[in-house]
């Protein structure tokens, strides 16, 4: 398939199957046919190497901006920084023509807050896309702190999701982020062959959402087969350590999906 190029075929199987079943009708016709770089065997199913490749699928012209700790650096054009906002807004600021896509992780995400809620106010003309990689349950995607401009939740584990919401990007103008969940195998003590469907998992017990929001109101743009927490806690062994009450984080769940779903922020 196209869009999606591992070291492990076991992914191919699911996608092909996710693709026949949710995704809309010409989607994947705008991208299957772009080349995607290769893979490392370091990176062996990284679900923040499977985000970047999505969202070069998407946005074929733009200028990526890197943190200076990132292990993605290396496709051209981009740039790789200590300050990766900075260098974001002042590179859209100088390219009114080409996209800006600052591609971050979740650490420097929460390190630059501060930063990237001021540049959603101002409505400066960039994508961020946040790859989270540590995240555990009973912790809100980052989008619910941004109150203006777009901002959504993604996972890898349903790439046709994320593309949608890659393209909404692409289109849009004004300032627009991702958070997008990311398994990682030697983070996540988990075999490579397992980062999409413990991302998948996640989303399904409706520990971590996959909505959009636009000016402070929130969409959920998924309603998956809804599973119960533990499926998710029985995963892998990080899940387990993360919480010992079953009981209070299915209730957490269920009031953060509800709120969602009436259209409500955290």
């Amino acid at each position: 398939m196209g869009i999606i190029m591992t070291q492990n075929e076991e992914y191919l199987p699911e996608i092909q199957e996710e693709k026949k079943r949710d995704v809309p009708t010409g989607l994947y016709k705008q991208i299957t046919s772009k080349k995607v770089f290769r893979g490392t065997p370091p990176l062996a199913g990284s679900g923040s190497l499977l985000a970047l490749k999505l969202s070069q699928q998407v946005f074929d012209k733009a200028i990526y901006v890197f943190s200076e700790r990132s292990t993605l650096a290396g496709i051209a054009p981009s740039l790789v920084t200590c300050r990766p906002l900075a260098a974001a807004i002042g590179s859209s600021r100088a390219t009114k023509d080409v996209s800006v896509v600052c591609f971050i992780d979740v650490t420097t995400a929460k390190e630059t807050l501060p930063g990237l809620l001021a540049a959603a106010e101002r409505g400066e003309g960039l994508t961020v896309v946040c790859t989270n990689t540590h995240w555990l349950p009973r912790q809100p995607s980052l989008a619910r702190y941004f109150r203006t401009g777009y901002s959504a939740a993604a996972s890898v584990g349903f790439p046709d999701d994320y593309i949608q919401k890659l393209i909404k990007c692409r289109d849009k103008r004004g300032f627009r982020f991702i958070d997008v969940l990311c398994p990682e195998p030697h983070l996540w003590s988990i075999e490579p062959s397992m980062t999409v469907s413990v991302a998948r998992l996640a989303s399904q017990t409706k520990l971590w959402p996959l909505y959009e929001a636009e000016e402070g109101f929130a969409k959920l743009t998924r309603r998956p087969d809804v599973e119960p927490v533990e499926r998710y806690l029985e995963s892998h062994g990080r899940a387990r350590k993360a919480t010992t009450d079953v009981g209070l984080l299915q209730r957490f769940a269920d009031r953060y999906w509800k709120q969602l779903a009436d259209g409500m922020l955290l």
